[in-house]
């Protein structure tokens, strides 16, 4: 349960981060996140770079099924998210969004430090 629960937070806040983050791209307003987003998204997770994952990305945006790709990390996993974000764009006509975040445990809720995020946003 804790684990479900978990990954709810992460997936929110992977969500909730462009709008509150540095980004790498210019900030986007709601609106305009809203306006992009349609045919819902799904997460990936990676603590390791995973050639698997990242061909089934491309060969999901190759079928021209994906909007937008955004990319959530911690500033120690910014290696991992940075040779994830260069793979993306070389293998695929996508540029993801990129976002630094800061993760702060509390006495009830501890996160994942170790992990990039990566929401595919797919198209209708």
């Amino acid at each position: 349960m804790l684990k479900i629960f978990f990954i709810s937070i992460l997936c929110a806040i992977s969500l909730t981060s462009l709008i509150s983050c540095s980004t790498h791209k210019d900030n986007i307003s709601t609106n305009e996140l809203h306006q992009n987003i349609v045919g819902g998204w799904s997460p990936m997770f990676f603590d390791v770079y995973d050639t698997n994952k990242i061909q089934s990305i491309v060969s999901i945006a190759n079928k021209n099924k994906i909007k937008t790709i955004h990319i959530t990390y911690e500033l120690k996993n910014q290696k991992l998210a940075y040779k994830i974000y260069d793979a993306i764009i070389h293998k695929t006509q996508i540029k993801p969004q990129i976002n630094e975040i800061k993760l702060t445990d509390t006495p009830d809720l501890k996160y994942n430090h170790s992990i990039v995020i990566v929401t595919l946003y797919y198209s209708k």
